[in-house]
């Protein structure tokens, strides 16, 4: 079954649509693959809803809302709870109605170029007052492959992170490499590591998650009496006679899952 033929109002909302898409997966750092997979929407489909094609049915547009975390409307205006009488009580868009159909086609097409135009103006407008602030912060792995044992040098990158979510007082950003530690931390999960000695010369408290130098070498574990706690069961500890044995190097002050940032 063929389309329907497309109404000017039609094509605006695809272009601000559009618009509102791109916006957010710049503002969170995605892709439109991550769209695709995150929504289970066919490739084509994002395709042609990214670059104002077609209009998402209800079902899509809801799944594409879900996906950001944003209300449906944030998307598509037209879900406003005043978008009806948006619509009914300008005298101006009635105005606007009576005449356009007065004007030659290429002269309409003019008239629709600007009220697109006018239309991103003011959404983005209205958006940009709930924008995200990110950071970028640069971040090293830890190869977690063998025992959970300290970052592999030859591994930098960077990535974007809310500001909100940032702790006050960090030294290190680490990213976990591989599955050694799940299921307490899983690959691509961020640790924010406090290595100087603002807190308290680096004491260290009976379960919380530490980076210790060992005569095994360096790993992240949990300190426990005497011994160090893998935190995948497959993997032995580490036991130590004495403090006299063990190193404190760093506290993980936070941690933050790989769906809260890029």
């Amino acid at each position: 079954m063929g389309r329907g033929k497309s109404t000017p109002q039609d094509e605006a909302m695809k272009n601000i649509i559009s618009s509102n898409i791109k916006k957010y997966l710049n503002l969170q750092n995605k892709k439109a693959i991550d769209l695709q997979k995150g929504t289970g929407i066919s490739q084509s489909s994002i395709s042609e809803y990214i670059n104002g094609k077609t209009l998402p049915n209800p079902g899509n547009l809801q799944k594409i809302a879900d996906f950001f975390d944003v209300l449906r409307e944030d998307i598509d205006p037209r879900h406003s709870e005043n978008w009806e009488t948006q619509q009914t009580e300008s005298p101006i868009l009635t105005e606007i109605n009576r005449i356009s159909p007065l004007l030659e086609e290429p002269r309409q097409q003019i008239v629709l170029d600007t009220i697109q135009e006018q239309l991103l103006e003011q959404n983005s407008s209205t958006s940009s007052k709930n924008t995200i602030n990110y950071k970028t912060l640069p971040v090293r792995g830890i190869e977690a492959s063998k025992n959970g044992h300290w970052y592999n040098e030859n591994i930098f990158m960077d990535v974007q992170i809310p500001v909100s979510i940032i702790p006050e007082n960090y030294d290190e950003l680490v990213i976990i490499l591989g599955e050694s530690m799940r299921p307490h931390l899983e690959h691509g999960e961020l640790l924010f590591i406090q290595t100087s000695d603002k807190k308290a010369n680096l004491e260290i408290e009976e379960g919380q998650l530490g980076l210790f130098n060992t005569s095994e070498g360096i790993f992240i574990k949990k300190y426990r009496n005497h011994y160090l706690e893998s935190l995948n069961s497959d993997f032995k500890h580490v036991f130590f006679k004495d403090d006299d044995h063990l190193k404190t190097l760093g506290v993980v002050v936070k941690t933050i899952k790989n769906n809260t940032y890029n």
